[in-house]
């Protein structure tokens, strides 16, 4: 199960990096939610915290972790003010900025750069729960490894 969280965190930094070039194709999206669903299912059988299972983990692993969480934050944060004007739609065959209502007509120029931010924003979150994900899953094959200790 753990080169399953090894796997998963691969795919998304394939697919986040993708996300900077091209449309990433949303059946992607589904996959890697079922992919996170399967591992945090694994996960909750160890009846122990994420932090415990992090704290197993190898450093190297942590450390992706972590970047990934910073990578998200910052992504986040250019991101939203990337798209602060509202998101890209088509609305009736024209290409517009959408923020709760119409707001203006966008080149398909515009249009394209605005959804690959949209794609980058978004993978950028999907990158933090594999990074937590393939850690914990590594941290709970360690856990496993280590003896038990017995209080007599």
């Amino acid at each position: 199960m753990r080169y399953l969280g090894l796997a998963a965190w691969l795919a998304n930094v394939v697919l986040v990096l993708a996300s900077w070039f091209c449309s990433v194709p949303i059946w992607l999206y589904a996959v890697l939610f079922v992919w996170i669903f399967i591992a945090f299912l694994s996960l909750a059988a160890q009846k122990c915290s994420l932090g415990d299972l992090l704290g197993n983990a190898p450093p190297l692993l942590r450390l992706l972790a972590w970047v990934s969480a910073g990578y998200t934050g910052v992504n986040s944060l250019i991101s939203s003010y990337l798209l602060r004007n509202g998101g890209p739609r088509i609305n009736e065959g024209v290409y517009c900025l959408w923020d709760h209502g119409f707001i203006r007509e966008i080149t398909k120029a515009e249009y394209d750069a605005l959804i690959l931010i949209e794609n980058r924003l978004f993978f950028g979150h999907i990158l933090l729960f594999t990074g937590l994900m393939m850690a914990a899953l590594y941290g709970a094959y360690y856990r496993k490894q280590k003896p038990q200790h017995i209080e007599s």
